[in-house]
C-alpha cells in the first residue's frame, strides 16, 4: 500500500516525513516551532512532506528542488483525501472534513 494511502473512514496516522526549505525558513520553523504555509503547490497554499528525503528535494520550492535544508518530521496526517493536482485547497478540503 501506499504511503498516503486511505480510505475515506479514519485516520492515516503519525507517519515520518521529509521537508525540504531553504536556510531562512529552517530557521523560522526552528525559533518558532511551527511550519507556515506556503502560497503556491499541487494543492495551492500549503505545508508540503514527503515519504522520503529525496523526493522532498525534488519537488520543493514548487519543483525546482534544490533546498539547502531536509527535515525530518512525524506527521499527523489526520484523515487525507486522495486528490487530483489542482482539483483541492484546505478550504475545501476542511469543509469535506478532511486534515490533509
Amino acid at each position: 500500500q501506499a504511503p498516503f494511502a486511505s480510505s475515506s473512514l479514519g485516520s492515516v496516522g503519525i507517519m515520518q516525513l521529509y521537508h525540504a526549505t531553504d536556510r531562512a525558513a529552517a530557521h523560522n520553523i526552528d525559533s518558532s516551532r511551527r511550519f507556515r504555509p506556503g502560497s503556491h503547490g499541487f494543492a495551492g497554499g500549503a505545508i508540503y512532506f514527503s515519504s522520503t528525503e529525496d523526493a522532498a528535494c525534488r519537488k520543493s520550492r514548487n519543483g525546482r528542488g534544490n533546498p539547502d535544508i531536509v527535515i525530518q518530521c512525524n506527521v499527523d496526517l489526520g484523515r487525507c483525501l486522495p486528490a487530483g493536482k489542482g482539483t483541492m485547497d484546505r478550504e475545501r478540503c476542511r469543509s469535506m472534513g478532511y486534515d490533509s
